[in-house]
């Protein structure tokens, strides 16, 4: 949840201060935006909570372990195949040595 909250409040304040949205950089002075910052930090904490009661990982968590596990999480992983006969290594080279 940490990253999509903290690409969540990169987004909203560059839409606020940018040229892109509201471009309000240099014209409220630190005051209001001190004033805001609690106000943007309670509706990411309300989101947050909506959210993480809905789904067990928030979008972008889960776009990162969908990448990093090459799947989605939850699904279970594939199958994985054996080796074709005369091809790669002998799968009784992992089993232990026995000494009699």
């Amino acid at each position: 949840m940490a990253l999509t909250q903290y690409l969540a409040q990169s987004l909203v304040l560059a839409l606020v201060f940018t040229g892109y949205g509201f471009g309000l950089y240099d014209r409220v002075g630190t005051a209001v935006v001190l004033a805001w910052c609690p106000v943007l930090y309670g509706v990411q904490l309300a989101l947050g909570v909506w959210l993480l009661r809905r789904v067990r990982y928030a979008p972008a968590e889960l776009v990162l372990r969908t990448v990093t596990l090459g799947r989605r999480p939850g699904s279970p992983p594939s199958p994985r195949r054996s080796p074709s006969r005369g091809s790669g290594p002998d799968p009784a080279a992992d089993e232990p040595l026995r000494v009699s």
